[in-house]
C-alpha cells in the first residue's frame, strides 16, 4: 500500500518544497545532467509548481524558466525575476505565440504533466502517450537544435512505438525511473537529447 507520507514526502516538507516531485527532477539531473546553470527552460504542465521550484534552482539566477499550464500558478512565483508564466492550452497557436513572443531560445523542455486518470491502466497509458506526442510537437517547434526534452509517461504497451517516434526527432531517447519515484508507480520518464535540425 502506498504511504503518501513516506521519506520523500517528509523530506520535501522539511526542506520547504511543495512536493516530492522536485526530488525526481534532482535525481534525474544528478545522473544525466539535463539542466545546467544559465540555461533557458520551458516547463509544460507546471501547476502547482512542484518541479518549478527545482528547475529554478537548477538554472540559477543567470538562467530563465518559462512555465505553461491550463491552471494558474501560485502567486509566490510572481516575485521571481527569472520566471515567466503563460496560462493556456499549449496546443493553441495563440499560446505558443505568446511564449515565442517572450523572445527566449529554449535549450530544455521539461514536463511532469499527466492526463486525468480513469483507473483503467491501458486507457490511462494511451492518454499519457497522446499527451507526450503533443508535448514533443512543442519541443520540436520551440527547442534549439541540439536541445533536450524530459517528459513523463505512464508505462504500457505503446512505449516502444512512442520511443521509436521520438527517435525520429532526437538523437537519443532513454527511459529513466528516478529512485524517488514510488516503486509501484507506472510513471517513467523519457529523456530525449540532441534535437535534430
Amino acid at each position: 500500500m502506498y504511504n503518501r507520507k513516506d521519506a520523500y514526502y517528509k523530506q520535501a516538507k522539511q526542506e520547504g518544497y511543495q512536493s516530492r516531485a522536485v526530488y525526481k527532477l534532482f535525481d534525474i539531473n544528478a545522473k544525466h545532467r539535463v539542466i545546467r546553470k544559465g540555461q533557458t527552460v520551458l516547463e509544460i504542465g507546471s501547476a502547482p509548481g512542484g518541479m518549478t521550484e527545482g528547475l529554478l534552482e537548477l538554472v540559477g539566477r543567470k538562467g530563465h524558466l518559462v512555465c505553461n499550464d491550463l491552471l494558474p500558478m501560485p502567486v509566490s512565483f510572481e516575485s521571481v525575476s527569472n520566471y515567466d508564466f503563460v496560462q493556456g492550452d499549449i496546443t493553441s497557436p495563440s499560446v505558443r505565440a505568446r511564449i515565442g513572443g517572450l523572445g527566449y531560445k529554449f535549450q530544455v523542455l521539461v514536463s511532469d504533466a499527466a492526463p486525468s486518470t480513469t483507473g483503467i491502466k491501458s486507457a490511462d497509458h494511451e492518454q499519457s502517450v497522446h499527451l507526450v506526442r503533443l508535448i514533443s510537437s512543442v519541443a520540436v517547434d520551440m527547442l534549439e537544435v541540439g536541445g533536450s526534452m524530459l517528459v513523463k509517461v505512464f508505462e504500457g504497451g505503446s512505449r516502444g512505438e512512442l520511443v521509436s517516434e521520438l527517435k525520429a526527432s532526437f538523437r537519443q531517447v532513454k527511459v529513466v525511473k528516478p529512485p524517488s519515484s514510488r516503486p509501484n508507480s507506472v510513471e517513467i520518464y523519457l529523456l530525449c537529447t540532441g534535437l535534430k535540425g
